[in-house]
């Protein structure tokens, strides 16, 4: 049995989402709308309320290249 491949999402199109969702208020039916689980966003909101921008990048891309 195979795993599906995992959706990757640019930091763009989490923020679009974060933003989204605080002009509408609407959580349930944004999340809904993109095919994202309440938790995840939950995730990337708390931290991008915390460390902005840079923390919706994936992890490899925010590590210098030098450390990988």
């Amino acid at each position: 049995m195979t795993v599906p491949n995992r959706r990757r999402w640019q930091a763009e199109e989490k923020l679009a989402i974060i933003k989204e969702i605080q002009e509408k208020g609407a959580v349930v039916e944004t999340c809904r709308k993109y095919s994202v689980d309440p938790t995840m966003y939950y995730k990337w909101k708390e931290n991008y309320d915390k460390f902005g921008v840079d923390s919706l990048r994936s992890y490899a891309r925010r590590m210098e290249l030098g450390v990988r």
